[in-house]
């Protein structure tokens, strides 16, 4: 199957590929997974950027972007372990500092071979977060779809907060439906700064399934799944023209969903997981709740996905 790249000629791509799977890693853009075909049925599983401009504008809104730490992060301040953090406020409009550190880094190759690749990047307590960490990310491809798994390792004397998150932009028809196993609540999200108040609200009966021509913007804690005896975390999304069915399936250090379309008909979703809650070091809530966790020193935490399609 022969694929053409629209990003080669811009950025450094490395290319993954099985016998099922093809897909590309913008190493100078995050590792951005930034391109996924199941090449059997020659489905753009994720949203692939179509010029190198809108990549480099919008990482996060293509591929599978490295949220670390995730989400918004009101006045980019935190107090954790009696320490106060204070990231930068990228988000200008609402005073918030979004979507991590780590969307336009390059990364490292330490291992690579046809279908499988270990990236990593040295992160210092000089680029934003206030630790010395290293972050390991290891793709792999096999039948049973595209693996990720990433590890982080804290490399300070001291005990870090860990927040992980992907905002994984799938492709979206216009007869496309997507589920996902949330609770039956979600997060209360207010303008103009776009932060939660803690409050849970009841879903409405129409949300479920969302498609593409509805605008989504939601918030809410995960649930679990159970299927033949065993837990599952996931988001489902069908293309019932194609008789296809893209399986997004998280590991439970994941705590919280986010979807987001960018109010919708632009023929893409982000089912975003993520360890902690927006703003969750902030929030006035047991970290049962918020999804916060520490790590301490040498100590190394991973979390595990994976995407998959199946057919009807």
């Amino acid at each position: 199957m022969l694929i053409e790249s629209e990003l080669s000629n811009h950025t450094r791509l490395l290319i993954l590929q099985s016998t099922c799977w093809y897909a590309e890693i913008a190493l100078e853009v995050g590792a951005n997974l930034c391109r996924l075909v199941h090449c059997p049925t020659g489905l753009d599983v994720i949203r692939r950027p179509k010029t190198y401009e809108a990549f480099e504008a919008a990482p996060e809104c293509y591929g599978i972007p490295v949220l670390f730490p995730p989400n918004r992060i009101a006045d980019g301040r935190f107090v954790f372990n009696h320490r106060e953090y204070v990231l930068p406020c990228n988000d200008l409009n609402r005073g918030n500092h979004i979507h991590g550190v780590m969307l336009r880094k390059t990364w490292q190759v330490i291992e690579q071979t046809s279908d499988r690749v270990l990236l990593r990047y040295e992160l210092t307590a000089e680029e934003g977060y206030g630790h010395d960490c290293m972050l390991e990310l290891h793709y792999w491809l096999d039948d049973a779809g595209l693996h990720q798994r990433m590890r982080v390792t804290n490399c300070s004397d001291s005990v870090m907060p860990i927040g992980l998150g992907y905002h994984t932009a799938f492709t979206m028809f216009p007869d496309s439906r997507m589920q996902a196993t949330t609770v039956a609540q979600y997060w209360e999200i207010l303008p103009p700064r776009a932060l939660p108040t803690g409050r849970l609200l009841n879903w409405h009966d129409d949300v479920w399934p969302c498609t593409d021509l509805q605008p989504v913007s939601w918030h809410c804690p995960m649930s679990t799944g159970q299927r033949h005896g065993k837990s599952f975390n996931r988001a489902v999304i069908t293309h019932t023209d194609k008789k296809l069915q893209v399986v997004y399936t998280v590991d439970q250090q994941f705590k919280h969903w986010y979807f987001w379309n960018d109010a919708g008909g632009k023929g893409f979703i982000c089912a975003e997981p993520l360890s902690w809650m927006a703003n969750a070091l902030n929030m006035a809530l047991p970290i049962e709740m918020t999804g916060v966790q520490a790590l301490a020193p040498q100590a190394t935490w991973s979390a595990y996905t994976r995407i998959s399609v199946q057919a009807l």
